[in-house]
């Protein structure tokens, strides 16, 4: 079984996710302090024997690839683009509902931050995750 994780940098918060790409899932999603991203990477590679890091190249990438050098494969992918990606998949997932389908598709904005306890209207769960974790799916890494 090939699990991953997908880090999203940032100063004040980085986004986590950890994949089975061999099933094409998304397992689990956090959004973290920095400080607090590596307890959680440790902590999913002891359950899942992780075969990949996957970083994304925004907010101070060169450290955290650094810092997980030797730990697995790591790797930095480039993230221009991604956040309108990611926008695009969320309403594929998602479809806007009522007034908003109204909207140009260039004005809707998803949820800042897509909790585990916000449902859409048709009931289906949205897994926790910022943009990125939504883009983050195997398919769209290859």
């Amino acid at each position: 079984m090939s699990r991953l994780v997908a880090l999203d940098p940032g100063r004040s918060k980085c986004g986590l996710v950890l994949i089975d790409s061999e099933h094409n899932r998304v397992l689990a999603g956090k959004v973290v302090p920095p400080e607090a991203v590596k307890a959680w990477v440790d902590h999913w590679h002891e359950q899942h024997n992780l075969d990949q890091i996957i970083v994304g190249d925004g907010t101070s990438s060169a450290q955290w690839v650094q810092d997980f050098n030797g730990f697995a494969n790591v790797q930095s992918v480039n993230e221009h683009g991604t956040t309108l990606r990611a926008r695009d998949r969320y309403w594929a997932l998602w479809p806007a509902k009522g007034w908003q389908r109204l909207l140009p598709k260039g004005l809707r904005l998803p949820p800042p931050r897509i909790g585990c306890n916000r449902r859409p209207r048709d009931g289906r769960r949205p897994p926790q995750a910022t943009l990125f974790m939504v883009w983050a799916t195997p398919k769209f890494l290859t």
